[in-house]
């Protein structure tokens, strides 16, 4: 999960997310300072859709200072900007705990004895509730581990991923979701991991986490019967076949000579124009202009042998 850094006082009345601000996030004792985790304010927006009832921020980030004046653990979350006490307005703890846990949400404090939920973005599961920091196993609402676009966004949030930019959403053909794709591996491992569980659920794998070997055969006989190749190790290509999405066409491949230099060069002073497909052609370092250094870059590749 990615944490934004904020300004309280330049930032704090803009919107994080659609129902709450950055100041709501603030540590009570007046600090400018922000740490908000994103990821886990995308799934409070979701709580806040899904009970339809204002939620009132009790506490997000605290400053070391202020975590200690209040009793807090060292360790906590709140000192991280990765934890949120919340409560909905009419809506009792157990039942605002019990939707929290189906977002993948690994930390949840529910404190019946004060009424409020504790949230935070831990990555292993830890429930509790009251002040008495009681055990609880669940809420009731073990998470789904369908491999759909929704979870599967939700489950790489809880393992520390981020999706900054478009958050909690069903449409899979972002680029910043895809890329996430690209590089989310599942192989043989004794590390915990939440988004195997989504893999293991999907090859008729034992749901624990761990990838073991019976895993990697039933991983393998999923490729086999997809027409994958069969190594064991689930990587883009079965997230993409699961998902039914289409693996994106792949980067053009252009050729440079030495009068596109200077034709970038040209564009880069105002010397010259060129139509935008050809703009594009020629930002070879894809900042979204043309500049003198693309007309450099472009010299060295059409100099090459």
């Amino acid at each position: 999960m990615a944490i934004k850094q904020y300004s309280n006082k330049l930032e704090g009345n803009n919107n994080l997310t659609e129902h709450f601000k950055v100041s709501e996030f603030a540590c009570k004792d007046g600090s400018d300072y922000i740490p908000i985790d994103i990821d886990l304010a995308y799934k409070l927006e979701e709580i806040r859709k899904h009970f339809g009832k204002p939620i009132t921020i009790t506490s997000a980030y605290r400053t070391p200072a202020y975590n200690r004046k209040v009793g807090g653990a060292s360790s906590s979350y709140h000192t991280k900007g990765k934890a949120f006490d919340i409560v909905v307005k009419g809506i009792k703890p157990y039942d605002v705990a019990h939707y929290a846990q189906g977002l993948w949400i690994m930390g949840i404090g529910c404190y019946y004895d004060d009424g409020f939920v504790h949230i935070d973005g831990r990555r292993f599961p830890s429930y509790w509730k009251n002040q008495s920091v009681t055990p609880v196993g669940t809420f009731g609402n073990y998470p789904s581990c369908e491999c759909n676009v929704w979870n599967v966004r939700l489950v790489h949030m809880a393992d520390g991923w981020s999706f900054p930019q478009h958050g909690i959403t069903d449409n899979g053909d972002d680029e910043e979701f895809r890329n996430v794709l690209k590089v989310s591996v599942i192989k043989k491992s004794t590390a915990y991991s939440n988004v195997a569980k989504i893999v293991q659920h999907t090859v008729g794998a034992s749901e624990d986490g761990y990838v073991g070997n019976g895993t990697v055969d039933r991983i393998k006989s999923w490729q086999a019967a997809h027409g994958l190749t069969v190594d064991g190790i689930w990587g883009e290509q079965c997230w993409l076949t699961t998902l039914g999405l289409t693996a994106p066409a792949p980067a053009p491949v252009y050729t440079y000579t030495v009068d596109d230099a200077l034709i970038a060069l040209q564009v880069s002073i105002g010397m010259t124009d060129v139509s935008d497909e050809e703009k594009k052609r020629l930002d070879i370092d894809g900042d979204g202009k043309l500049t003198a250094n693309d007309a450099r870059l472009i010299l060295y590749r059409a100099t090459q042998k």
